[in-house]
């Protein structure tokens, strides 16, 4: 006991050491014997900087039926992170797998892997096995994810983001995690059906999602499915009400629709009248809504859009062809006079 005070007053750490393994080599008492192991194991980390000696006594407790196991194998962590020893660290987190934390271990083990290992395969592995310990943990779902974008698995990245979204995340993620979904079905996993469903699902949350109309535009035209499409482009039209060019754009293919597969002339007529009172439009509406009047013997209503074509005509042949047109209709409604001052 004089020579253990007399070494540490001195601080003669390599010979406290030495005296620290004798006296334990000596002890019959496991505890005690364990308490001095784990200070010679102390100084030999953080005085002698004989870390592999440190690690060995650690280890050789940590791996002890003894009291103080528990801090020796926190110390033997903490000392193999400080020394980037990250197959030794895994190693021992390892150890704590079927101890009844097989999430917390398998995901601690999974970040390892990706971060310090660079190992996103065994990473990946990891964070399935601690997901199949508790399924729908949002977090651990994104990082999976990530991990099989970083190896190119489109159809895993695919069955992961399904599975977020089972677990019902707010507005915002489920857009983004729909507009993922769809573009990898619609690309690289070739897959129309299904990121037609995920466009839809956008669009539930994103009326004015363009990208996702522009999609099923595409598709469904494709298709031939123009009740469908049209639908569609109604649906979009009641969302653009401050942008009077894409509306009047819209209005013309849903007309259009209307007009020729859909066999509907008289729903045709009635989507593009709004867009003739417009200035702005009635020059690109006026022409087809004038034929489909005529068609309908509705020439009252012909003449007025005429007009109000002629009003704003820029060219005098514009305007001319346009009084010709009402010259016409009024012939047809026998307003004979007022016809002939529209010839003039």
């Amino acid at each position: 006991v004089g020579l253990e005070r007399t070494l540490r007053r001195l601080g003669d750490d390599e010979r406290l050491v030495a005296l620290l393994e004798e006296v334990a080599s000596n002890e019959k008492d496991a505890s005690r014997r364990a308490l001095l192991e784990l200070e010679r194991a102390t100084l030999l980390e953080e005085r002698l900087r004989q870390l592999p000696m440190a690690q060995t006594v650690l280890t050789d407790l940590a791996d002890s039926d003894v009291p103080v196991s528990g801090e020796a194998e926190a110390r033997l962590r903490a000392l193999l992170e400080r020394e980037a020893d990250w197959p030794g660290l895994y190693e021992r987190i390892a150890r704590d797998l079927g101890q009844g934390r097989d999430f917390e271990v398998q995901r601690e083990l999974a970040m390892l892997c990706r971060d310090r290992l660079r190992d996103p395969v065994r990473a990946a592995d990891h964070m399935e096995r601690a997901l199949a310990e508790e399924p729908g943990r949002p977090d651990s779902l994104q990082i999976l994810a990530t991990l099989y974008r970083e190896l190119d698995k489109p159809e895993e990245v695919v069955r992961i983001l399904e599975a977020e979204l089972e677990t019902e995340p707010d507005a915002e993620r489920a857009r983004t995690i729909h507009g993922e979904a769809a573009t990898l079905y619609a690309g690289e996993l070739d897959d129309d059906a299904e990121a037609e469903r995920h466009h839809r699902e956008i669009l539930n949350l994103d009326p004015g999602a363009t990208e996702s109309v522009a999609f099923l535009t595409v598709r469904l035209d494709g298709e031939g499915r123009h009740a469908e499409l049209a639908a569609l482009l109604q649906e979009r039209l009641d969302h653009v009400a401050d942008d009077p060019a894409t509306e009047t754009g819209l209005r013309l293919r849903i007309a259009a629709l209307q007009e020729g597969p859909l066999d509907d002339r008289l729903a045709a007529i009635e989507t593009l009248l709004p867009a003739a009172e417009s200035e702005a439009s009635i020059a690109v509406v006026a022409e087809p809504l004038t034929d489909w009047l005529q068609r309908e013997g509705r020439d009252e209503e012909l003449v007025q859009i005429a007009r109000r074509a002629s009003a704003s005509a820029e060219l005098p042949a514009e305007r001319g062809t346009w009084l010709m047109r009402i010259g016409d209709a009024l012939t047809r409604t026998g307003e004979d006079e007022a016809a002939a001052d529209a010839y003039r």
